[in-house]
């Protein structure tokens, strides 16, 4: 899987998807895929109808299909539990193991400090996906900005890689880039974890976790 860190991108035709498909866009980095296929997988197994990029973003795909698989019943204020549990099911299903340090529980998330330091003290080559947001009030868990990376301990430390910066539709590139008013690169390549845009991950706020995926 090492060799698949870079094959991934933001490949949305629609611009509301192509803002909120952060998760799939990581999670394709892992398994060599495209946003959009990972989605559509995704839905395909949960039985959810196709997003539309209006009314549905596809955003909660993976919280869904957690749902579905385990026959749970939906929360909305637990999406973000939902979702980490649907990623972790989804790599299960694809051959994958996955281990977790921190998690979406306002008791579990890490701080910014704490998040890195795990992150560079993996193994040489360890491939993981990070969850990243802010804890706007003490004790509340992400309550906005929540955001997926990937990331790979490389040459002695961790990477971060954002491919929802890789946009490959024109429109889509336009319009992000005029809402958020920057460029992006192609890999969104930092040595520090990011919220939505490359924005850093704030030193007060800032709360993540990370799964650690191997195959």
């Amino acid at each position: 899987m090492s060799d698949r860190v870079i094959r991934s991108g933001n490949d949305a035709g629609n611009a509301n998807i192509g803002s909120a498909n952060c998760a799939y866009c990581s999670v394709g980095g892992l398994v060599g895929r495209s946003a959009t296929e990972i989605m559509l997988d995704v839905y395909s197994v949960s039985g959810e109808l196709k997003p539309s990029g209006s009314a549905n973003d596809g955003s909660l795909g993976f919280a869904k299909l957690y749902a579905k698989l385990f026959n749970k019943a939906w929360d909305d204020t637990k999406t973000l539990e939902f979702q980490v549990e649907g990623i972790v099911a989804y790599l299960n299903r694809k051959g994958c193991t996955v281990k977790r340090i921190g998690g979406p529980k306002p008791s579990e998330l890490l701080r910014k400090p704490v998040l890195a330091k795990a992150a560079n003290d993996l193994d040489e080559g360890a491939l993981f996906l990070v969850l990243t947001g802010d804890e706007d009030v003490d004790g509340w868990g992400i309550t906005t900005l929540a955001h997926w990376t990937i990331g790979q301990k490389q040459n002695g430390k961790a990477v971060f890689y954002d491919y929802q910066l890789k946009i490959s539709d024109d429109s889509v590139r336009k319009y992000i880039t005029g809402r958020c008013g920057k460029t992006f690169t192609e890999t969104g390549m930092t040595d520090y974890p990011v919220i939505a845009w490359g924005k850093e991950l704030d030193d007060d706020d800032g709360r993540g976790m990370l799964l650690v995926v191997s195959k």
